[in-house]
Formats: C-alpha cells, sequence, structure tokens
C-alpha cells in the first residue's frame, strides 16, 4: 500500500515536471482536461509567445489542435 502512494506520488510529480516543459506560459490544471481544454491552452499558450500577432485565428485554432495531438503524443508514455 505504501509503494502504491509513493508511486503516485512519483508519477504526479513526473508529470508536474513534463507539463512544465510543455507548457511555458499558461497552467494546465486550469483547463478541462478535455480535447477542447488542451486545444484552448495551447492556443492561449501560442498566444503567450505571440503568434497570434502573425498568424490568423483559423491558423491559430488549426495549430492549436495540432500542438494538443503533440502534447497527447508527449504524455502518452506516463500512462502507458
Amino acid at each position: 500500500m505504501v509503494a502504491h502512494y509513493i508511486l503516485n506520488v512519483y508519477i504526479k510529480n513526473v508529470q508536474d515536471f513534463l507539463l512544465l516543459m510543455f507548457f511555458k506560459h499558461v497552467q494546465l490544471h486550469k483547463y478541462d482536461l478535455t480535447d477542447k481544454g488542451i486545444s484552448q491552452a495551447c492556443y492561449d499558450e501560442m498566444r503567450g509567445e505571440g503568434l497570434d500577432l502573425v498568424l490568423g485565428e483559423d491558423e491559430m485554432r488549426h495549430l492549436a489542435d495540432f500542438k494538443r495531438e503533440q502534447f497527447k503524443d508527449y504524455m502518452r508514455p506516463l500512462f502507458a
């Protein structure tokens, strides 16, 4: 039972560290953990990087969806 708790704490710490590496301008815990919520976090992250000054709204939304899939691929090894 203690080993299970320690493993869960370790996994949470690794997840928190990886989230910090992927998102630098937003706090992911403030978003819903759905495709829509992660896409919005990616969109807001790109706005934080200033990409909204260069790209149009449709391009930003499309790129946010692409980054969402990148994020899911980035996190997938933790849940395998």
